[in-house]
């Protein structure tokens, strides 16, 4: 293979891989953008019900760990991807019971 041909397919391989950020970071940044989206409404309306101001922080902020750890792992999964460490796994089917 001559050198020309190995720039073509190492660039070729170079903007699948970009493609492949690109497209997991906008789905991130979708994916977070959401949930905080519905605890930023509902902090809202818990400050208009009545509640005290420490009530509505403690609500508030047991969602937001909620949602940061679900996250966390798919974040992670973009310095896999940057390092070359990143491996699909298939999702495990439940074994049956019997």
């Amino acid at each position: 293979m001559s050198r020309t041909a190995e720039l073509a397919k190492a660039k070729e391989a170079a903007e699948t891989a970009n493609l492949a950020k690109s497209a997991f970071l906008a789905n991130m940044s979708h994916e977070i953008r959401t949930p905080m989206n519905a605890i930023i409404g509902m902090a809202h309306i818990l400050r208009r019900s009545g509640l005290t101001l420490a009530q509505v922080e403690r609500s508030t902020r047991s969602t937001c760990q909620r949602i940061c750890s679900a996250s966390s792992p798919n974040i992670l999964d973009l310095s896999k991807i940057e390092a070359g460490k990143f491996v699909l796994e298939e999702p495990r089917s439940p074994s049956p019971t019997c």
